[in-house]
């Protein structure tokens, strides 16, 4: 199952000016990412939960296999087989 939903989260850029919330991931026009998400709050902001470590960025090896690739704000480059990953978080999910 895939779908695209947008979604806001505080911090970012316009016009040359910005915020930054210490912890909070970043993201790039064109990756793909999956998230772990709070409720929407009063602002209708959906925080990643546990800031960077409720995202995890996918990724394609040069062979072609998708890989999840979590971490290195402040650890180590976690990567991981994508289905593997995905399998694990709907066992969790029950």
């Amino acid at each position: 199952m895939s779908r695209t939903e947008e979604i806001r989260i505080p911090g970012g850029e316009v016009a040359g000016r910005g915020m930054m919330l210490p912890g909070m991931p970043e993201f790039e026009v064109g990756e793909r990412h999956i998230l772990f998400l709070t409720e929407k709050n009063d602002k209708q902001w959906r925080m990643p939960v546990d800031f960077s470590k409720g995202t995890a960025r996918v990724s394609m090896k040069a062979s072609g296999e998708q890989v999840v690739i979590q971490g290195g704000h402040e650890g180590a480059l976690q990567v991981q087989s994508y289905n593997e990953y995905v399998q694990r978080v709907f066992q969790a999910i029950g």
